[in-house]
């Protein structure tokens, strides 16, 4: 199957960690990071998002060798008590077919996390094989043209029924990140494909 792209996305924290010193709140961390660099696991872009949607305090995405490691890896978060801390959701995906990570190089970007529904839709199943295709090359000009940069795109739905794939673009400005969707309300993008967009900023030592 090849790498695992991980995603996860913090909710909050349960009312323990919050009884937790400091301290104890750094060594915490810790051994989650321990646990993931034992497993083989390299963060790929990790985000602060409170700011913009308060039912997230962050997300980001890890990169395991196999789906094994993952799971090692949350057999050592299950035993060091993780899930007592924090509440989260995850997601477990493959690199769509064809997709290159790309080098990220905009400075202090922002990032636009969306999750993609598994939703039967009429209106895009009518149309034509070559309309779809003028679509989504339209979204991608978009992207290009307002300096986004796709991180990562995932396959997810072998791994839950609810959502179909997920993706990160970093853009280098609110701004651009606004246009871009004028630009997919332009098109009927949202007629076509129901979805949760997260936006987030690197992480910042103040949400911990």
């Amino acid at each position: 199957m090849g790498p695992i792209y991980h995603l996860f996305l913090v909710r909050g924290y349960r009312e323990a960690y919050y009884q937790l010193s400091p301290e104890a709140r750094d060594q915490l961390w810790a051994r989650i990071d321990e646990s993931g660099k034992a497993a083989g696991a390299k963060v790929l872009v990790g985000c602060y998002s409170r700011w913009s949607n308060e039912a997230y305090a962050g997300w980001g995405v890890e990169e395991f060798p196999d789906l094994q490691a993952v799971q090692q890896s949350t057999r050592t978060n299950e035993k060091k008590q993780h899930f007592r801390y924090i509440e989260a959701e995850t997601y477990n995906g493959v690199l769509m077919e064809g997709f290159q990570r790309p080098q990220v190089d905009i400075p202090d970007p922002i990032y636009q996390l969306f999750l993609v529904k598994n939703h039967h839709n009429d209106a895009w199943s009518s149309l034509a094989g070559d309309t779809r295709d003028r679509i989504f090359a339209a979204v991608g000009e978009s992207i290009r043209k307002h300096g986004g940069i796709n991180l990562i795109g995932c396959d997810i739905n072998w791994s839950n029924e609810e959502y179909s794939f997920f993706g990160v673009t970093a853009w280098p400005n609110i701004e651009a990140e606004q246009a871009h969707f004028k630009d997919l309300t332009n098109l009927g993008w949202h007629r076509y494909f129901y979805a949760k967009t997260i936006l987030g900023t690197a992480y910042a030592d103040e949400i911990e």
